[in-house]
């Protein structure tokens, strides 16, 4: 046994400091220091003959704690109830004090294949369900769309109201101004009780971030969260908002992803043309955007 204890230990450092390297921007890891948990486990045992002996179990608590990403300490304390022939029992309150050591200091390789596998098997499932994909990663009955959600979509100014909240004001000229309230609860309660001259964006920077949004940054973000609709953006929506036609080279770009069936083009009634990139074309949307800017 102790051979074997021996053997494993070694195998597992060897493995520890041979392992292969993750070659991946996108990798996050399992823990780092400061992070704590708590550990509960519950089991029954019942017995095979039951007029022999009686019903027993255990459970065990604990609390661990990592010192750094790789090692933390904690303790286990444990309550059983063992049954034995007859009316005999066994009863034990073990402690158990533990150092824990996590190898290649948790790093977890994100796999985008499977997470794209997982999200089309998702998308089938709801959509043989009768929800429709109405856009990017939202789905609904027919009627029951996010008005919410379509305001940020369509380019619409909303409000953000409370602690944490963002809000964004468009301007006549498309550009615009946001904020972002505090995230401290108490800050934001006490400014509005002490301030009695009403709302104003520009005079509340002790519990706002501000951003200024100028016209170009504007127009892609009409077509970033525009394009996220299965039902896209047209250009007289575009001039209603921006009062001049979309960029001859992005019209180039979306008649390319015609070419490659990855983008609808559609005539309207009022002399406008529908731009979407439809249930293929959405699955590469941050490749068109990279396209256009």
């Amino acid at each position: 046994m102790k051979r074997l204890i021996l053997f494993m230990l070694c195998f597992t450092l060897c493995f520890s400091a041979f392992a292969k390297e993750i070659d991946s921007d996108y990798v996050f890891r399992a823990s780092q220091a400061g992070d704590q948990y708590v550990k509960m486990n519950l089991s029954l045992n019942i017995p095979n003959k039951p007029s022999q002996l009686k019903i027993g179990g255990a459970g065990t608590l604990g609390y661990h704690y990592f010192v750094t990403d790789s090692i933390n300490i904690g303790g286990d304390i444990g309550f059983n109830y063992l049954t034995t022939i007859g009316e005999n029992v066994f009863y034990f309150i073990p402690f158990f004090f533990k150092v824990g050591y996590q190898f290649n200091s948790g790093k977890i390789e994100y796999d985008f294949d499977f997470a794209d596998y997982l999200w089309l098997k998702a998308k089938d499932f709801l959509e043989k369900n009768g929800y429709d994909q109405y856009e990017v990663s939202n789905f609904s009955k027919k009627g029951f769309e996010s008005k919410h959600n379509l305001s940020y979509w369509n380019h619409k100014s909303y409000l953000g109201v409370g602690s944490g909240a963002t809000g964004t004001v468009y301007n006549d000229d498309g550009s615009g101004i946001r904020w972002t309230n505090t995230q401290n609860v108490e800050s934001y309660i006490n400014f509005w009780q002490e301030k009695s001259n009403g709302f104003s964006i520009e005079k509340n920077d002790d519990i706002q971030e501000l951003e200024q949004i100028d016209v170009e940054t504007s127009k892609i973000e009409f077509f970033l969260m525009g394009l996220r609709k299965l039902s896209g953006i047209t250009t007289k929506e575009y001039e209603n908002i921006f009062h001049k036609p979309i960029d001859d080279k992005i019209i180039r770009v979306f008649k390319k992803w015609e070419q490659k069936n990855l983008c609808k083009i559609q005539n309207e009634h009022n002399d406008s043309v529908r731009y979407s990139l439809g249930k293929n074309g959405i699955l590469f949307l941050n490749a068109f955007l990279e396209e256009i800017v």
